[in-house]
């Protein structure tokens, strides 16, 4: 598994974006003064315990640097992904448990967010795994002693919810299945109590952390995409795994194929869920899998679709992962075809797919950069502290957590804003300033502000300085130019 990720671990572009600093950060708090976080900062959704908690002992172990933060949450990924071969295993066996793994390994879609510390969604797919591999497990044995599962079951349920709701969608027809076969009303009320004490319990540790700067303000209104080909055109881009946030990003060739082979493997699952359905040839465990993976694909038709992010659909890819290989193991039965052989196939033309993410870039230059982010942040940091500056005014949302988390928290950076995710960042920052402390000005190559061709009013083209074609830093700005910036240094 860790083998697979080699090519993206090596590439340039391998870095911790502006959410992945903040987590990053986050564990900094953990290691250095035992600050634990429930939600990742300036939220109140987005429960992060766990990925903060395994990366500060990944840095505690390894030192603070990109390669333990983002290994540390390839760690979790990897125990999700033991939970549901278990799961399979339970109710599928041997066999369809390892064509399944291989198979999710090298899907695209999880190629880079399987080392994303984007706060929770690693935390809901291990979560989701061990639910998983709890519903077979009671489903497979009739020893009432089982209870300690309902508990932690309830526990994982309540997780889920106050990490990444949408994957609790996925579950869903599993648990009421479950519920309807077993009819076990003493292991439902367990379950149900560890959950509301679960919730109660991450409420309480919660109260203290105030800050609500970035409000979740999704609304339930449900909408059919402007046309089918949209929602194909973003199922093809979740598939391939080839974006930032709402950006589509481009790795290669065989990656776009990819994306768009499993645009067809869906339209053709849909295909014969329909055709069993009309024939009565049902396969109960194919119809429930199909079933999950269509309900984890609401993040289509909710209101936030006008501002649609490919991750929303991360949640969707298990269950139709494993309806496609149970489904091609009956197909390769009736034709009398090798379904392992065939399964490993399609895995190696993903495996391919996959290993072209490394050739993506989230530069925002507009052309090659001369050094890799890591290399050119490196240079930046070892600069402005050779120039005794430790505050820095970003005009970059993202680069202000980047420099922080690159530098180990000896550069802090702040935005436009007085207020943000973390206020102590912005207020050291400005007093900083306002005690004469030297300062600078920080932003991505060929920025608006920084660009030496057209800077901004009051910056002089020669005081900018470039490192690697990856950032701009102009040195010892005045006041009148950070406020003529927007900068509120009240």
């Amino acid at each position: 598994m860790f083998a697979s990720r080699i090519p993206l671990i090596t590439s340039d572009g391998f870095k911790a974006d502006g959410d992945e600093s903040i987590v990053g950060l986050m564990a900094k708090a953990i290691v250095d003064h035992a600050d634990f976080k429930v939600y990742f900062w300036g939220q109140q959704y987005g429960f992060v315990t766990f990925e903060t908690s395994i990366a500060a002992l990944a840095f505690k172990v390894f030192g603070m640097n990109v390669y333990s933060l983002k290994l540390s949450m390839l760690f979790l990924w990897a125990t999700g992904c033991i939970f549901l071969y278990k799961a399979v295993n339970n109710t599928f066996g041997f066999r369809i448990a390892v064509l399944f793994t291989i198979l999710l390994i090298a899907c695209p879609a999880w190629g880079l967010w399987s080392m994303k510390a984007r706060g929770g969604y690693i935390t809901a797919f291990l979560f989701s795994g061990l639910v998983g591999w709890i519903i077979t497990t009671i489903n497979s044995k009739r020893d009432k002693k089982l209870l300690g599962l309902w508990i932690v079951m309830g526990l994982s349920i309540s997780i889920i919810y106050f990490a990444q709701k949408l994957w609790l969608l996925s579950l869903l027809p599993f648990i009421l299945t479950l519920f309807i076969r077993k009819q076990n009303i003493r292991g439902l009320v367990i379950m149900m109590c560890a959950i509301a004490g679960t919730a109660l319990t991450i409420h309480y540790f919660s109260i203290r952390e105030m800050s609500n700067y970035w409000k979740y303000d999704f609304a339930p209104a449900f909408y059919f995409p402007r046309d089918i080909s949209t929602a194909f055109n973003w199922l093809h881009v979740h598939f391939n795994g080839a974006y930032f946030l709402s950006f589509v990003l481009h790795g290669g060739t065989i990656n776009e194929i990819s994306g768009w082979v499993w645009v067809v493997t869906f339209a053709l699952l849909l295909v014969i869920q329909i055709i069993r359905l009309v024939t009565r040839n049902f396969n109960p465990l194919s119809h429930l899998l199909f079933l999950s993976a269509c309900l984890s694909t609401i993040a289509l038709f909710n209101s936030h679709s006008d501002y649609f992010e490919y991750r929303y659909l991360l949640p969707m890819d298990v269950p139709l992962i494993l309806c496609f290989v149970i489904e091609c193991a009956g197909i390769a039965s009736l034709i009398k075809w090798d379904k392992v052989y065939a399964l490993l196939l399609f895995s190696c033309f993903n495996f391919m797919g996959l290993y072209q993410l490394r050739n993506i870039t989230t530069e925002y230059s507009g052309e090659a950069p001369e050094q890799s982010f890591s290399v050119a942040m490196k240079e930046m940091t070892s600069y402005l502290e050779s120039k005794d500056v430790h505050y820095t005014f970003s005009q970059s949302a993202a680069l202000l957590w980047q420099i922080s988390f690159y530098s180990n928290g000896q550069v802090l950076s702040r935005y436009h804003d007085a207020i943000d995710r973390n206020a102590s960042y912005t207020s050291q920052v400005t007093n900083a300033f306002k005690a004469g402390k030297p300062a600078a000005i920080i932003d991505y190559y060929n920025s608006e502000t920084l660009n030496p061709n057209a800077p901004a009013i009051g910056i002089g083209p020669s005081k900018i300085l470039a490192f690697g074609k990856q950032f701009s830093v102009y040195l010892y700005p005045d006041k009148k130019t950070l406020e003529g910036l927007h900068f509120d240094l009240k």
